[in-house]
């Protein structure tokens, strides 16, 4: 990872500007650096969306803009926009290529950019592009929606009905050995409790498997940032799929009186 400013230095007293650049070829990682220094920015280069969201995760408060190639090899930009997207990034985003296609825009625009720009655009027109952004009060930010907490695909199977009961009735659990193997850094009852969760997408909880596949990227990256809060987004989902169990149990026939789910408040400062 390159700091151009720190590399080629700033004026003395200058509160710049913090701008994350993922572009996997060297040449035109150093001249877009070369250009946004000279814009006033400082600039933090990494070389694909993996890296990125790294750096990003770290701090990802301190970043005023983030531009992204779309072509980078592990992660390409698109992909990795729309995971800061659901981690909550709500600064500028601009996806970037060499050659243009004609459908290139809609299809950043869709993965959570602000804006695609042609690299052989020139200098003063990224600098263009990057200040009209900037200078919005507000960037727009693409919400991820959450499916129903009790899934279709229920109402009409008792028998999945019924297994997905048993899930839930031992969601709770899964959840605390989770944060317990947390606490103590036991990978192997880390990847045990994520697999006894894994079990949401037999029953359609997509939500709750998205989230848990989400967690695990976190993991992989080191990014407690982005693990803490993946972690409390999963025990939110929890929370409201327990408190379906009346729902489902009608599907499967049964006559359950449930109260609401009794998840320990320490989970929330997980």
């Amino acid at each position: 990872m390159l700091n151009v400013e720190k590399e080629i230095g700033s004026k003395k007293g200058q509160t710049l500007r913090k701008v994350l650049l993922a572009e996997d070829c060297k040449d035109t990682q150093f001249l877009l650096s070369i250009i946004l220094s000279k814009a006033g920015f400082e600039v933090v280069c990494v070389e694909n969306g993996e890296e990125c969201l790294k750096v990003a995760f770290e701090d990802i408060l301190s970043f005023d803009l983030i531009l992204l190639d779309v072509n980078m090899p592990i992660l390409g930009g698109r992909e990795t926009a729309k995971i800061l997207r659901r981690a909550k990034f709500k600064k500028p985003i601009i996806a970037l290529s060499a050659l243009g296609e004609e459908d290139d825009y809609k299809k950043s625009i869709d993965a959570g950019c602000d804006d695609h720009f042609y690299k052989l655009a020139g200098e003063k027109a990224l600098n263009k592009t990057i200040e009209r952004h900037l200078s919005k009060k507000e960037t727009k930010i693409i919400e991820v929606p959450l499916l129903k907490i009790v899934p279709v695909s229920l109402k009409d199977s008792p028998y999945l009905a019924n297994l997905a009961l048993h899930y839930l009735a031992k969601l709770e659990t899964y959840i605390e050995d989770l944060a317990k193997a947390l606490d103590a850094k036991d990978t192997k009852g880390i990847n045990r409790a994520l697999g006894l969760l894994a079990g949401a997408q037999t029953f359609d909880y997509r939500a709750l498997h998205h989230s848990i596949n989400e967690f695990k990227f976190h993991l992989k990256m080191e990014s407690k940032i982005g693990a803490q809060r993946v972690f409390r987004q999963i025990v939110n989902l929890s929370k409201r799929m327990i408190a379906a169990r009346e729902d489902i149990a009608r599907y499967a026939g049964k006559d359950l009186a449930i109260s609401s789910t009794s998840f320990s408040n320490e989970f929330e400062g997980k």
